[in-house]
């Protein structure tokens, strides 16, 4: 039995006449129709390259990862939208790929299309909601904000301008970036977590606005790593600082860090996914291990033969081993970039490496809420160099 529910909804079309329109779960044959949707707002540019594959859809569908949606009417697709169903480690629903064909455009119809997602998405009862919101327009920021979502940080440089083909105006950006809206559903406290000092007061505040109770471990970076060596050499002085200087909350992280740097392995084990057409890389660690850096930099040194690739690290925040990752990744030029809160047993937090890309974030098109998240994250792109 199908758990999520047809709904008609009434459009009002351009020429002014009311009519109504079908939003249902997939159905055999609606691939061909989703299809068109893609490559009518896309061209030939979508970086999910299997949604020009009628039998992908399909095989996508039947496997029950994604969950698509359509909007039927006048006897064909006028749009689409997708759940993605994020299990294993994380707990996690993404609706993404939300289009409305141009002729339906200011109809209501992408509004319900996207407001039926997110109340199935809901239904299905993950931890949270998750949404990467395009810069290039505030629609999906302003519709996600009203359904109550809220916006958490940035992924940068995930899409090169030049191959992208849209309906929305683009600025000077080299490559356009996406902001992370997350919507509480089954995890409503974050527990005890542990950020680097300098994201400290960014995590207590989005943590507030999501409502979710949070005990957060801080330590200074310069307590744990007061020198340039890498930190396998470090070891030694990582317990030095004490509740004399720092307080009782950082001597208890001081504590943790230093027992998680005495069995910490030699070797992280990482995920990591490349799109060579976007030049992104998404990386994200599994298990803390003393080579981060190494193995950052050899990732690194893979692209040096092409510009424009970007890379984004995923760290747990649960473990205190993140204070040991931020700074050796810190070292590298990577920056704070926002949080992954409440969406599985670990809390997580961004970072990224952005090689020679410029940013130019003040060309973004955000919401109020965005924008000030914006300002955060271009100060600590700025002093991505300074230890």
């Amino acid at each position: 039995m199908n758990i999520f529910p047809e709904r008609k909804v009434k459009i009002r079309k351009a020429d002014g006449t009311e009519t109504y329109s079908t939003i249902r779960p997939y159905k055999d044959g609606d691939e061909t129709g989703i299809v068109n949707c893609v490559r009518e707002e896309y061209g030939d540019t979508y970086f999910k390259r299997d949604f020009y594959k009628p039998e992908k859809v399909k095989e996508y569908a039947d496997a029950g990862h994604i969950h698509f949606f359509v909007a039927e009417l006048e006897g064909f697709i006028a749009g689409m939208v997708i759940l993605t169903v994020f299990g294993s480690r994380e707990d996690y629903i993404e609706p993404a790929s939300h289009i409305v064909l141009k002729k339906y455009r200011g109809t209501a119809l992408g509004i319900s299309l996207a407001h039926y997602a997110l109340e199935m998405g809901e239904k299905l009862r993950p931890c949270s909601l998750f949404v990467h919101a395009v810069t290039f327009h505030r629609s999906t920021q302003l519709l996600c904000e009203k359904y109550g979502m809220v916006p958490v940080g940035f992924r940068l440089g995930t899409f090169l301008t030049s191959r992208m083909s849209n309906s929305y105006k683009l600025g000077r950006c080299e490559k356009y970036s996406e902001g992370v809206m997350i919507l509480p559903v089954t995890k409503k406290n974050a527990g005890v977590i542990y950020l680097p000092q300098e994201v400290a007061e960014y995590g207590r505040r989005i943590y507030g606005q999501l409502k979710a109770p949070v005990e957060i471990k801080t330590l200074p970076a310069h307590a744990v790593f007061p020198g340039q060596e890498l930190a396998a050499k470090a070891f030694p002085t990582a317990g030095a600082a004490t509740a004399d200087t720092q307080g009782a909350a950082e001597a208890d992280a001081d504590r943790a860090f230093t027992e998680t740097i005495k069995t910490m392995a030699e070797e992280p084990q990482l995920q990591i996914r490349t799109d060579s057409l976007q030049r992104t890389a998404l990386v994200r660690v599994l298990s803390s291990g003393r080579r981060i850096a190494d193995k950052m930099l050899e990732l690194i040194d893979s692209f040096r033969e092409e510009k424009g690739w970007t890379i984004q690290i995923t760290l747990s925040t649960s473990s205190p081993a993140v204070f040991y990752e931020y700074d050796q990744l810190r070292r590298l030029g990577f920056f704070f970039t926002g949080l992954k809160p409440l969406c599985g047993a670990e809390e997580q937090m961004y970072m990224q490496w952005l090689g020679d890309m410029q940013l130019y974030m003040e060309d973004y098109a955000l919401t109020d809420s965005f924008r000030i998240l914006c300002e955060e994250i271009e100060d600590f792109y700025r002093n991505r160099n300074t230890l």
